[in-house]
């Protein structure tokens, strides 16, 4: 049997670059490749113009949510391209995606870089949206101390 290799893609609030990882947990834990893809400062300033109510936000918000969608496709392509690594091996991609409003205290949270592009982009499943399915446990959607809990 091949190993079996899962991709880990994350951006945080300060918004400088996605990070993508790839490990493998058996026989036991692998970090196999790390690559980071700089956030563009124009993707950044419409990333920041998100987190606070405005004018025609939802258009905004779904143009960038693709966007982003193909960057954090970019950064998995990267990484499996940098690091030779075979696609039949990756089992999933699990995206975090990044966080344009996360209020617990009314259950609420959004991230955007949408996977179904993330998917088409690198032929790989991926899942996503662990925020929400954390609050609909009960839970705050962030570990505490993040500064999003």
């Amino acid at each position: 049997m091949s190993a079996q290799i899962y991709i880990g893609l994350m951006s945080g609030t300060s918004l400088d670059s996605i990070d993508a990882v790839a490990v493998r947990f058996e026989p036991s834990f692998e970090l196999i490749a790390s690559h980071s893809e700089p956030i563009p400062p124009a993707i950044d300033n419409r990333i920041r113009v998100l987190f606070n109510p405005g004018d025609n936000e939802i258009d905004q918000l779904g143009n960038l949510d693709l966007e982003l969608g193909e960057l954090f496709a970019s950064a998995a392509n990267t990484l499996i391209e940098h690091h030779g690594l075979s696609r039949d091996q990756i089992i999933a991609i699990g995206s975090h995606g990044q966080t344009i409003r996360h209020r617990p205290e009314t259950h609420f949270t959004l991230q955007i870089g949408d996977p179904n592009t993330i998917a088409e982009h690198t032929g790989i499943t991926t899942v996503a949206d662990f925020r929400c399915r954390d609050m609909a446990a009960g839970g705050q959607g962030a570990p505490p101390g993040t500064g999003l809990s």
